[in-house]
């Protein structure tokens, strides 16, 4: 009868000890799950490139801009483009909107495509993130596509520019 006692003492130990946390850490990581994504890209939060399509001619500058409309707080956006550098480049640097208080990480490289900035501080307004003047060299689709994005934890609906130039 003692051994059994201290047998059944025992497995409620291990159920205790082990099965409960373990039990009450799923269920409350599911309910996290499934209530981030509810949560996650409410309606307005999204980061985009504007103009989102147009027309173009070979050696025409189009003045692009990233545009955030967002409801969340975000302390932070880093982002790079990518574009086909055989098609277009990037003419001057980066030019910094006025959404956080400090810009950091500006990136123009024609030579791979991409271009990029950072910006800090608490969110202060929507609006231009970012902008940079686009040269179009020759015929082709210019597509620029979001290659990073980091919202300081902020999800948000990224959309993309497609430019054909003639």
């Amino acid at each position: 009868m003692k051994k059994n006692l201290s047998k059944n003492a025992f497995l409620s130990f291990i159920f205790l000890v082990f099965l409960v946390p373990v039990t009450v850490y799923a269920i409350t990581r599911y309910n996290g799950v499934f209530q981030t994504r509810s949560q996650a890209a409410p309606a307005g939060a999204k980061i985009y490139i504007w103009p989102s399509s147009t027309g173009l001619k070979s050696g025409q500058n189009l003045t692009v801009q990233v545009k955030m409309d967002s409801n969340q707080k975000t302390d932070s956006l880093d982002l790079v483009l990518s574009f086909d550098p055989n098609i277009a480049e990037i003419m001057g640097n980066v030019v910094p909107g006025t959404m956080f208080n400090e810009y950091v990480g500006r990136l123009v490289d024609n030579q791979k495509g991409l271009v990029g900035i950072g910006g800090r501080g608490e969110l202060s307004q929507n609006g231009v993130f970012a902008s940079f003047i686009l040269h179009t060299k020759t015929k082709g689709d210019v597509n620029l596509h979001f290659n990073y994005l980091n919202a300081g934890g902020t999800t948000l609906d990224a959309q993309t520019a497609d430019y054909r130039v003639e």
